[in-house]
C-alpha cells in the first residue's frame, strides 16, 4: 500500500503544546479534489467505499463544463492499475451531471489503488483528469473455532504481526482448555496455515514477534516464559522470564534491527516492571527494571524503544530506553491537572517523532530532538483506542467504540492534525481486532473471523 499523504486535506486545530490547555477544533474532513480549470472539470462527490478483490468499485463524479463548452463528455479510466478496468461512460453536458464509472477488479486486485479519470470532450484541448484511491482489501476467512455445546463462532484475532510475504495471527481456537491457534497467512495469494504453537508452555499469547521466520510468543501466568516456535519443524524452545512459581507477563513483544527481541515484563506478585532484551544467538537475557509500571512498547527508526508511565506525580510520561547503556529518560506529556490517563498505544514515525493515544484525553506527539510536545484533544473517547501505527512519517488510528469502530490516517501540520476517515470493510460482529501496519506499508486486520489485507 503506497500512500499519498497530500489527498488528507487541510484543516487547522490548534494543539496543547507544554502543558497549555488551549483546546484545538477537532477533526479535519478532507475535499476530495477536483480537477484544474479547463473545458471540462470533475469532482467526486465522495471517496470510493472499500471493497474485496473481485468486486466492484463505484466512482461517482460530477462533470461540469466551463468556459461556454457545450456538447459530449467521455468518462474513462487512464492508465488504468492491473487487474483494474471499466468501460467508458459517455454524457452530454447541457447542464452538469454526476456520472457512475464502474471499475473492476480480479480476484487478485489487491492494494490502495490509484485511479486517474480521464474526461474527453470533442477534442483534446477540452480533456481534463482527475485522481482518487480505491482501497481494495485481500479478504481470507479463517475456518470457525468450535467449542462443544456451544455454537461455532468465527476466529477471533489478538495479535497480528507482517513479516515479509508472511502475516502472522495469534487468537483463540475454542478448544477445551482453551489452546492458543497461530495462523500464517501469505499476504500476496491469501493461503493459510495453523498450528497450535508451544501447548506445553502456552495457554494464552500476550506477546507475538517474528525472528528469522520463528514466531516468539510472550505468555503469561506462574510460569511467565519467551517461546520460540518454529513452524517448518512445530518444534519449541522456552526461556524462562523471572521468579518461577510468582504470576507474570511477557508482553508487547518487538524485534531489534540486531534480531534480538525486546519485551515488558511485568511480575504480577512483586507489581515490578522490566524491559527485557533477550539475543537468542548467545542465549543471554537482561531485566532492566523501571521505576514505575511500564505501558506499551515501540521501537523508533534510530533502533532506540519508547515506553510510558505514569510517574508517582501522577504525570503521563513518554520514556525513551536506550538499548545500549539500558537507561530511562522520560518526557511528561500530561501533567496531574490534567488528569491523565494510561497511555493506550504508542508508535514512532519515521520521522522520530512519538505518537501517543491518552486514554480520556487525545493525542499526544513529542519531538525528542527537541523535547517538544502537543497534545490534541479529539471528540472521542481515547479509552476506546486499539492501535495507533505508524506509517511514514503519518499514523493510522483505529478506534473501538462499541458498534462504531473507526480507521483514521493522521498526518501532522504546522499546528495542526490533518484527519482522512480511511475506508474499511466491517464484519457483521461490528468490532476490529489486531489492528496493524507493518513497515512495507501493509494493513491488517480482523473483523468477523476474516482477515482484511491491504498490501
Amino acid at each position: 500500500m503506497t500512500l499519498a499523504l497530500a489527498a488528507c486535506g487541510g484543516g487547522s486545530g490548534t494543539p496543547n503544546t507544554g502543558g497549555n490547555d488551549t483546546p484545538g477544533t477537532g477533526v479535519i474532513t478532507p475535499d476530495p479534489g477536483t480537477s484544474a480549470k479547463n473545458e471540462l472539470t470533475g469532482t467526486f462527490t465522495s471517496l470510493p467505499d472499500a471493497k474485496q478483490s473481485g468486486e466492484t468499485v463505484t466512482l461517482s463524479i460530477t462533470v461540469n463544463a466551463v468556459g461556454g463548452y457545450q456538447g459530449n463528455a467521455t468518462v474513462s479510466l487512464a492508465d488504468p492499475p492491473a487487474g483494474v478496468s471499466a468501460t467508458p461512460v459517455t454524457v452530454n453536458l447541457s447542464a452538469p451531471q454526476v456520472v457512475s464509472l464502474q471499475v473492476h477488479t480480479t480476484p487478485q486486485t489487491a492494494g490502495l489503488l490509484s485511479l486517474n479519470v480521464h474526461l474527453h470532450g470533442t477534442d483534446s484541448t477540452k480533456d481534463s483528469e482527475v485522481m482518487t484511491f480505491a482501497p481494495i482489501y485481500r479478504a481470507v476467512t479463517l475456518p470457525n473455532y468450535i467449542n462443544p455445546p456451544y455454537s461455532p463462532h468465527p476466529y477471533f484475532a489478538q495479535q497480528i504481526v507482517v513479516d515479509g510475504e508472511n502475516i502472522w495471527i495469534s487468537g483463540q481456537d475454542g478448544s477445551t482448555g482453551g489452546a492458543t491457534k497461530l495462523t500464517t497467512i501469505n499476504k500476496s495469494t491469501g493461503t493459510y496455515q495453523q498450528y497450535t504453537p508451544c501447548k506445553d508452555f502456552v495457554r494464552d499469547i500476550s506477546g507475538l514477534t517474528v525472528r528469522s521466520n520463528q514466531a516468539w510468543i510472550g505468555n503469561s501466568g506462574e510460569s511467565a516464559s519467551l517461546n520460540a516456535f518454529d513452524s517448518s519443524t512445530s518444534s519449541c524452545k522456552s526461556v524462562a522470564i523471572g521468579p518461577k512459581g510468582q504470576l507474570g507477563e511477557v508482553a508487547d513483544l518487538i524485534t531489534l534491527s540486531d534480531n534480538r527481541i525486546a519485551f515488558i515484563y511485568e511480575n504480577r506478585t512483586s507489581s515490578v516492571s522490566s524491559l527485557g532484551i533477550y539475543d537468542p544467538s548467545t542465549d543471554s537475557l537482561s531485566l532492566t527494571r523501571a521505576e514505575n509500571r511500564l505501558n506499551r512498547l515501540a521501537l523508533a527508526p534510530d533502533g532506540s524503544l519508547w515506553t510510558s508511565w505514569i510517574d508517582r506525580g501522577a504525570n503521563a510520561v513518554l520514556v525513551k530506553f536506550d538499548v545500549i547503556t539500558k537507561t530511562y529518560a522520560g518526557t511528561i506529556v500530561s501533567s496531574r491537572e490534567q488528569n491523565p490517563t494510561a497511555v493506550q498505544s504508542l508508535t514512532v514515525a519515521s520521522n522520530g517523532h512519538v505518537w501517543a493515544s491518552l486514554g480520556g484525553y487525545g493525542l499526544a506527539i513529542l519531538d525528542p530532538s527537541t523535547g517538544k510536545y502537543a497534545r490534541y484533544p479529539t471528540d472521542f473517547d481515547h479509552s476506546y483506542v486499539s492501535r495507533i501505527s505508524a506509517s511514514g512519517n503519518a499514523a493510522f488510528l483505529n478506534s473501538n467504540f462499541p458498534s462504531k469502530p473507526t480507521i483514521d490516517l493522521l498526518t501532522e501540520g504546522v499546528d495542526s492534525i490533518n484527519s482522512l476517515a480511511f475506508p474499511f470493510i466491517l464484519g457483521d460482529d461490528k468490532d476490529v481486532r489486531g489492528f496493524t501496519v507493518s513497515k512495507s506499508d501493509t494493513l491488517v486486520y480482523e473483523s468477523n473471523g476474516v482477515i482484511y489485507i491491504l498490501p
